[in-house]
């Protein structure tokens, strides 16, 4: 009989909430909402909530976010988070990664 087992190895998060794991987890334990209403709006018009990133997340020395594409916000976004849940991990091995967005 075959037994499938799952195996976490790290977890890594972005988000508007926080920008690791432990504190995304924690915003969202305590009920925090990072909700909220910004300047874009649907085709009727009506203004669209949204859980968005602080803009100096993205920023680096001398770089300002306008002049990111959006892969390279993606990339940006995606890296501490990868870095995060690999941080205990041994590279001596392959380590197959899952990334869910």
């Amino acid at each position: 009989m075959h037994t499938q087992v799952l195996y976490i190895a790290g977890m890594g998060a972005v988000s508007a909430a926080g920008s690791t794991f432990a504190k995304t987890s924690a915003a969202i334990n305590a009920n925090i909402s990072t909700y909220a209403s910004f300047d874009y709006y649907d085709q009727a018009f009506n203004p669209i909530k949204v859980a968005k990133l602080p803009d100096d997340f993205f920023v680096a020395p001398q770089e300002h976010i306008n002049l990111l594409s959006y892969s390279e916000r993606l990339i940006k976004m995606a890296l501490p988070s990868v870095a995060e849940a690999c941080a205990q991990a041994s590279m001596s091995k392959i380590l197959p990664v899952v990334l869910a967005l």
